[in-house]
């Protein structure tokens, strides 16, 4: 009588091997029919779309809600206009109103009163406000404040966005250009050339300048080593070397010779001596 019981439980939980034979025909019978289904073609694929919902990290809302929502934004902005127009109108009347009574410039009448401070007082002057003006303006506070109520109630509630502010949205580039001429040579060879870094610049300028060897350093007019990019100025000359020490434009000395040349012909044989 006790084994029965143990028999039982030790069967308990596991797949007996008839049914594990059905799974593998149910699985079997399954591929057969996906193999038979055929693909359909692109065009058919293209001529009945998928929808998709793009996101940018929001969580996923259904059109319907988002229809709703349209639907009941656009009621909304309906009562509301409705109010405007009603206290537009409402203004309008006051203005007219106010209007009428300056143009009148009635000056009222005089009554008596059993006040000894004011025994006679004056009724329906020009300055003061009618009583369907105090009605009307009553109406105007009225319909002002409920439409700001009516604002305030429609106000959509600002989405909690967290954005990332310490990243720069847009980096500037560096990009500098300046006018090369080979070193020893003509001003007059001198070209623009770009660049983002003193490597880029020495690289750009023996291309452009066509050198046989590879430009390796720049100086300024003065003969300066230029050592760092940032010692370099927007629109600046410099010399392009490929090794050698600074050297003079030719056209330097000559110029400054020819001009001492002019001067002392001038001095000794006079200004006709240039012509």
């Amino acid at each position: 009588d006790q084994e029965e019981p143990q028999e039982r439980g030790e069967g308990e939980g596991q797949d007996s091997p008839t049914e594990g034979q059905n799974q593998d025909t149910d699985a079997a019978e399954r591929d057969e029919l996906l193999q038979q289904v055929s693909i359909p073609s692109v065009d058919t694929i293209l001529r009945y779309p998928i929808e998709v919902w793009v996101s940018s990290g929001r969580e996923f809302v259904a059109p319907e809600v988002v229809e709703s929502k349209a639907e009941n934004r656009k009621k909304k902005r309906q009562f509301r206009s409705s109010v405007s127009m009603e206290l537009d109108i409402e203004k309008h009347c006051l203005r007219q109103m106010k209007g009428r009574r300056y143009e009148d410039m009635n000056p009222g009448e005089y009554r008596s009163t059993r006040s000894s401070k004011q025994p006679v007082i004056i009724e329906g002057n020009w300055q003061d406000p009618t009583v369907e003006e105090q009605m009307k303006h009553d109406t105007v506070h009225k319909l002002e404040t409920h439409l700001a109520e009516v604002k305030a109630n429609q106000r959509d509630r600002p989405l909690s966005m967290t954005p990332n502010t310490s990243g720069r949205l847009y980096k500037q580039p560096d990009t500098k250009r300046v006018m090369v001429y080979p070193n020893g040579e003509s001003i007059e060879r001198a070209i623009y050339i770009w660049g983002d870094t003193l490597q880029q610049l020495l690289d750009n300028a023996g291309l452009k300048l066509g050198m046989w060897q590879r430009v390796k350093m720049f100086f300024n007019m003065e003969g300066k080593l230029i050592e760092n990019f940032n010692d370099i100025e927007r629109d600046q000359l410099l010399c392009a070397s490929p090794g050698k020490s600074f050297q003079k434009p030719q056209g330097t000395r000559e110029g400054i010779e020819i001009k001492a040349n002019w001067s002392r012909a001038r001095k000794q044989y006079g200004p006709q001596a240039t012509d």
